[in-house]
């Protein structure tokens, strides 16, 4: 991508068209048009004849902070990052109204100022905004009620916030909001039969936050307690894909393994999965993320167990070593759904150089990456191999938060300090949705 596009800024300065207007249509090929598989396809109908707007400013803010990064021209971020100023403001403008409060189309500026958090981040106070933004988010969700559920694209930005919230949640170590359960309900009885698959992971996830944030938060339990309640919860996420529907099935592609080594950088393994969407890939990364968190909380709690009562004692080590192998499929399967992110869609595609996928697919592997690589199971050519696609991530998409994630796991640093304190919160900073929001009466 880089290597196409080499000298793209300053020819876009000399034409007289806005490079705004340019940045906004970079950002809705790559993140936003559904023939590229845009993973923000919920914003099509958002976008027709859009009038200057904080939804208009989001997307250019997002739009020229990606292009500053891929080819490290400062300029262009200052540019983005006046849009971000004025989205903001136009954001919190709006919050004040009741009637525009339940607009999909500022809700819909909320996420692409959260999103500009992450193209953007480089250090920890740009997860703190991102983290209030989606605060902020939650409390707009939870005024919209369930009416919002009643439009295709309002269904469509639930489920991305969803999937937000609860990562926040969960890597916070914070209780999941009712509101988030109660719509996942009825998000379940709106939908096709065929699709509710991803309510009942949510509700499978909520759970699992709820859980998390218990043992921090909560009474002391005694470890056979925790063991068998996170051992329920692991067979909860498995039962859940007993019977896949098709549009969530998964195709594996083989490769041939030549002599004396790995098929290619580009692959872990010798074989990578093909999914029948963006959707559905992440909806398996989520899984996978979720129950790899279960099994490591297993094994450390087992083991914690098998130190005090004496190493003579069997079942223990059965289970440890059922964590070891369930995890090491886990973490495969994250892996193999690389190359699809980048657009491998068969054998033709893997050593492909052409830049048809969009530029928003990779930006969805970031944190099942993260957790792969953070989890006691993985070893060190699994962390080496994942940093270099967290690099490689960050450089060909401009998101600076997978740079800042391959980082942390070049120091060695632990995943939750990569996250702020959920007790830290500046109420004099007026740089997110949540500082400026007043809930209507």
């Amino acid at each position: 991508m880089r290597e196409k596009t080499a000298g793209l800024i300053f020819a876009l300065q000399s034409l007289a068209y806005p490079i705004k207007e340019l940045a906004k249509n970079f950002f809705y090929a790559n993140y936003v048009a559904a023939d590229c598989g845009g993973c923000m396809s919920f914003l099509v109908p958002l976008t027709r004849n859009l009038r200057p707007s904080a939804l208009d400013d989001a997307m250019g803010a997002v739009g020229l902070a990606v292009l500053s990064n891929i080819h490290l021209h400062p300029t262009t971020g200052f540019q983005g990052r006046e849009c971000y100023i004025t989205a903001l403001s136009q954001t919190n403008h709006a919050l004040r109204d009741p009637v525009n409060t339940k607009k999909d189309e500022v809700l819909a500026a909320v996420v692409l100022l959260a999103m500009y958090e992450n193209v953007t981040c480089n250090d920890a106070s740009s997860l703190d905004r991102w983290i209030r933004h989606l605060d902020g988010a939650t409390r707009i969700i939870e005024i919209r009620g369930e009416k919002q559920l009643d439009t295709k694209e309002g269904l469509a930005l639930f489920d991305f916030l969803r999937a937000q919230i609860s990562t926040c949640m969960l890597f916070q170590e914070r209780y999941s909001p009712t509101i988030i359960r109660r719509l996942t309900e009825v998000a379940k009885q709106r939908r096709p039969r065929g699709d509710r698959l991803v309510d009942c992971l949510s509700d499978a996830v909520t759970r699992l936050v709820d859980f998390v944030a218990t043992l921090k938060r909560g009474p002391v339990l005694q470890t056979d307690a925790v063991v068998r309640q996170a051992m329920s919860l692991d067979a909860e996420f498995s039962s859940l894909l007993l019977d896949i529907p098709p549009l969530w099935t998964i195709a594996t592609v083989e490769l041939p393994q030549p002599d004396g080594g790995r098929t290619a950088q580009a692959l872990w393994g010798s074989y990578y999965h093909v999914y029948q969407s963006v959707a559905a890939s992440a909806m398996w990364n989520n899984y996978r993320s979720a129950r790899l968190l279960i099994h490591e909380l297993v094994f450390n709690k087992t083991r914690d167990t098998l130190s005090v009562n004496g190493a003579c004692q069997s079942q223990p080590r059965v289970v440890m070593s059922q964590c070891q192998q369930t995890s090491a499929q886990l973490i495969d399967g994250i892996l193999a759904s690389v190359p699809f992110h980048f657009g491998a869609i068969g054998l033709d595609r893997l050593h492909s150089t052409e830049d048809k996928v969009a530029l928003g697919c990779p930006m969805m592997l970031i944190w099942p990456l993260l957790v792969a690589a953070n989890s006691g199971f993985a070893s060190e050519s699994h962390r080496r191999w994942i940093s270099s696609c967290l690099g490689r991530i960050g450089h060909t998409t401009g998101f600076n938060q997978a740079l800042a994630m391959e980082k942390l796991l070049k120091e060695g640093s632990a995943l939750r300090s990569y996250l702020p304190d959920s007790s830290f919160r500046r109420s004099d900073d007026n740089s997110t949705v949540s500082a400026g929001f007043c809930k209507p009466d």
